[in-house]
């Protein structure tokens, strides 16, 4: 919701919080309970919208979070074990590729995150037979692998958000615009009314 419909809805909710005491004297305005309707359900519509996109975003960027740290725990963990074998058998390539601090694996982008977590696995695929001392197994490897690609699979959801997003706005606008229209007709009616109940103003 962009600042100006923030603004609008403040001042929907102020005439909503006018008419609720004076109902009484509301409805026996002509026509009032008939263009007063679509004006109350369209705020409740638009209010309901913007409770459904801060709970959207907050609830994408704590799933994220809580993945690509688990996914960084594991492979910091495998990355001291296929060090370990590396350093055992001189193997200077091995440990140029799989040897990172956990902190360097923080700063890493999303996608470089994804990319290295994948080597180390491929990497310890490759050296399992070796890894029997860590209780590394086709099992403990599933696992990593279904984090590797959970983990992707949220890196992806963005994108997904962005298209939703934009029909959200869309409708939010036509929502707006529905507000406005009953908004007018409903300061038509009022002013309609004001002889019949001129304490009402």
């Amino acid at each position: 919701m962009t600042t100006n419909q923030e603004s609008k809805l403040n001042m929907y909710f102020a005439v909503r919080n006018f008419i609720i005491p004076n109902e009484t004297v509301a409805k026996s305005i002509p026509f009032f309970t008939a263009k007063y309707a679509p004006f109350e359900s369209t705020i409740k519509e638009i209010q309901a919208i913007s409770e459904m996109q801060k709970d959207a975003i907050t609830g994408i960027a704590k799933e994220k979070k809580k993945l690509k740290e688990s996914l960084i725990n594991i492979s910091a963990d495998y990355s001291k074990m296929l060090a370990a074998i590396a350093k055992f058998a001189n193997d200077d390539k091995l440990m140029d590729k799989v040897r990172f601090r956990i902190s360097e694996l923080r700063r890493m982008t999303d996608v470089a995150l994804r990319d290295y977590a994948q080597i180390i696995y491929d990497k310890v695929e490759a050296n399992i037979d070796k890894l029997t001392q860590y209780e590394i197994t086709p099992d403990t490897q599933k696992i990593f692998k279904d984090s590797i690609n959970t983990y992707d699979a949220s890196l992806s959801t963005p994108r997904t958000g962005i298209a939703e997003k934009s029909q959200t706005t869309k409708k939010l606008a036509s929502l707006f615009d529905a507000a406005d229209a009953a908004l007018i007709e409903l300061d038509f009616v009022i002013q309609a009314g004001e002889p019949k109940q001129p304490d009402f103003f």
